[in-house]
């Protein structure tokens, strides 16, 4: 790659060390999102792997109000050896802009399970839950009553992940600007995410993870575009915000308390 510090630079690198000792490691380059892993802990190398397109590249430009966010790979291996790769990206391919769909960037996950040679094909992690509604029925002044959306359009950026003290269960976590009808505004949400032996995942619903929302302070000011996530007992979050109180960036913490049974939703 360059060193231009944008999407043909490979940045982003993210490493996790599976139970049978393997270095894992992932970046983004040229709207790819690659990995290659180290069995004698990173002496040597082998041959780098495609993972998944990252369409629009890591450098997520033209995020309303905001100087710079990202969507950096972030790996992390299960119990079983199974290896999970989360990342960012937009939501379709350039020159669909006309349809709202590909007017935002998705959260996505990528899994190479233990006896597999490849990723599996990037599957998204931000869906409304059960309580949301992306649409409400108003009049258009054209058709007559028709769906219309909540928001112009919606972003999804810079995810974390941490797995469980038992290497069981991972929690991705995100910022999000559903809830914002223009787009100034995010929060942070999260799923649960339960593994199997077989690389089989179970996806639990989106929650959202923070208690008040944030203001993007504009294309001058740089916030940071960073969470940070860790799990003993309960699930511990930090991620930088703006106040408007305060009129500066600041970081926000956050715990989640987990239920005892896996699969069930958080306590928030």
């Amino acid at each position: 790659g360059d060193a231009l510090d944008d999407d043909g630079t490979a940045e982003g690198a993210n490493i996790a060390v599976s139970p049978d000792g393997v270095l894992h490691a992932t970046w983004s380059r040229n709207d790819t999102i690659w990995y290659d892993f180290s069995r004698d802990f990173g002496k040597t190398w082998g041959k780098d792997q495609f993972v998944s397109r990252q369409i629009g590249g890591w450098n997520h430009s033209g995020v309303s109000s905001t100087m710079r966010v990202n969507g950096m790979p972030v790996i992390q291996s299960d119990v079983y050896g199974n290896v999970f790769i989360v990342f960012s990206g937009d939501a379709c391919e350039h020159g669909m802009s006309d349809h709202w769909h590909c007017m935002h960037r998705d959260v996505f996950l990528s899994i190479k399970t233990i006896k597999s040679e490849s990723f599996s094909s990037a599957i998204v992690l931000n869906k409304p839950a059960k309580s949301e509604s992306f649409y409400s029925i108003g009049d258009d002044g054209l058709s007559g009553l028709i769906p219309i959306q909540l928001f112009e359009f919606t972003e999804q950026y810079s995810p974390a992940m941490v797995v469980s003290p038992n290497g069981k269960r991972l929690f991705v976590a995100w910022e999000d600007r559903r809830r914002s009808q223009s787009g100034n505004f995010f929060d942070v949400y999260g799923v649960e995410i339960l593994t199997s032996k077989r690389g089989n995942v179970k996806l639990g619903e989106n929650l959202r993870l923070s208690d008040q929302v944030s203001i993007a302070p504009g294309t001058e000011v740089f916030m940071g575009d960073y969470i940070s996530l860790d799990w003993s007992n309960d699930i511990h979050l930090a991620y930088t915000a703006f106040s408007i109180k305060e009129n500066h960036p600041v970081v926000w913490l956050w715990k989640c308390k987990m239920k005892k049974r896996p699969g069930t939703r958080f306590w928030i």
